[in-house]
């Protein structure tokens, strides 16, 4: 009864918990990087004429690059800004919204008067996109790439009689993973990449803080109710000894299994079809909406539908009664072909996203259809495979039988 009561007071308050604080935990803060937050760049490579002057003579010198191969941004300040149009006037003017300082060594900073370039972003980049876009006199391309979590800025315009051309890569939440400049005057072009050295230390905002706490404290209460309701389901279990009682109670298995076995391969069915229509849609929102939360709700479809498999399996192999009956032909349960949804569902989802990403985002991937083709024909029949060796049918009439030759070899003893 102790642990009985306390799964369902944790779940009362699990429940009413993610109820109260929904916003505060489904919702997302755009900008999460507080004064103080650090970030490290290297040189990749550098070409530098000197017989021309360009923006990057004075970004070397600024950075002190001339001196060293590393530099350390600082925020000194929060963003002042989310307005997009700003953000987006702010990359190619080199004047982001906020205040930034630089070092060579990471110990002794000075302020950054000029060429503040994105080190932190605020994480509203298809609005600043967007904002990049309609931007005068500003050639535009974007380029996101979903595995690495990661998108690409590539920018070309004028500035000061020189051409500039802008590559900037940037994690998905929010910071300056690899920036390149070319600049070109006077048919001379000078080159400057910088590139993540390795070092970096946030400082997240208190409202970003503050919402890892109630995530913290949500998933918390999560888990103690599950370790509260798997001990209390094991105060459940009657486990069987003698030969009269396990015999009583593979009847009861095979009662149940003979009677609800329809019904179970039914519901896979179902449960295998929705993953199969759950996949391509949430592989259709992640092309187009860009969004993560299309792959929580599929992972937790899967496990939902992989759940209730294993409890409706569980319940038909009487596994109260015959949890800890072992026998040389194997273990009464039926419950291996409830991973198969999962595995319909992430399948779905990875080829549906590379296929739907050829279609409305070509841009957006750094290879060719051949790539999703030999994918496509290498994980679809182990698929099958998997969908012909893992079969309810199966395992249902293999369980069966076990449990009739288990029954005849016990009657034969008594």
């Amino acid at each position: 009864m102790l642990f009985k009561g306390l799964t369902l007071l944790f779940l009362v308050i699990t429940v009413e918990f993610w109820i109260i604080n929904y916003d505060m935990l489904m919702n997302e803060d755009i900008w999460i990087y507080d004064k103080g937050s650090l970030l490290g760049m290297e040189v990749r490579s550098v070409v530098n004429d000197y017989s021309v002057h360009t923006i990057i003579d004075d970004m070397i010198r600024e950075y002190g690059l001339d001196e060293s191969k590393n530099v350390y941004f600082r925020l000194e300040s929060s963003i002042r800004t989310l307005d997009p149009v700003e953000i987006a006037e702010g990359v190619v003017s080199f004047e982001m919204p906020y205040d930034v300082s630089v070092s060579n060594d990471k110990s002794s900073f000075r302020a950054l008067g000029r060429f503040v370039i994105p080190v932190f972003m605020p994480r509203n980049y298809h609005e600043v996109e967007a904002a990049l876009q309609s931007l005068e006199a500003v050639e535009f391309v974007a380029k996101h790439y979903y595995i690495a979590d990661s998108f690409w800025w590539y920018l070309s315009f004028e500035l000061n009689g020189s051409r500039v051309k802008l590559s900037i890569n940037i994690k998905k939440d929010g910071w300056l993973d690899g920036y390149e400049i070319e600049v070109t005057a006077n048919n001379v072009s000078e080159t400057l990449q910088l590139v993540w050295n390795g070092v970096k230390e946030p400082i997240y905002t208190p409202e970003v803080t503050k919402r890892s706490f109630y995530r913290g404290i949500a998933t918390g209460l999560f888990f103690a109710t599950i370790i509260f309701a798997g001990l209390w389901l094991r105060t459940r279990f009657r486990p069987v000894s003698s030969s009269s009682e396990i015999r009583e109670a593979l009847y009861v298995a095979k009662k149940r299994i003979e009677m609800y076995g329809e019904t179970y391969l039914l519901i896979w069915r179902i449960f295998c079809t929705g993953s199969l229509v759950i996949g391509l849609m949430a592989a259709y929102g992640t092309v187009i909406t860009d969004s993560d939360l299309l792959v929580v709700l599929l992972l937790i479809y899967g496990v939902a539908a992989t759940a209730i498999l294993l409890i409706i399996g569980a319940w038909m192999s009487n596994i109260r009664k015959l949890a800890m009956f072992k026998h040389k032909s194997g273990e009464i349960f039926i419950g291996t072909s409830s991973i198969v949804p999962m595995c319909i569902v992430v399948t779905t989802w990875f080829i549906g996203m590379l296929v739907f990403s050829h279609i409305f985002a070509p841009e957006n991937l750094g290879f060719g259809p051949i790539f999703t083709i030999i994918t496509a024909a290498i994980i679809t029949p182990l698929i099958l495979l998997v969908l012909k060796l893992i079969n309810p049918g199966n395992e249902i009439e293999k369980i069966n039988k076990m449990i009739q030759e288990i029954i005849k070899e016990l009657e034969k003893e008594t």
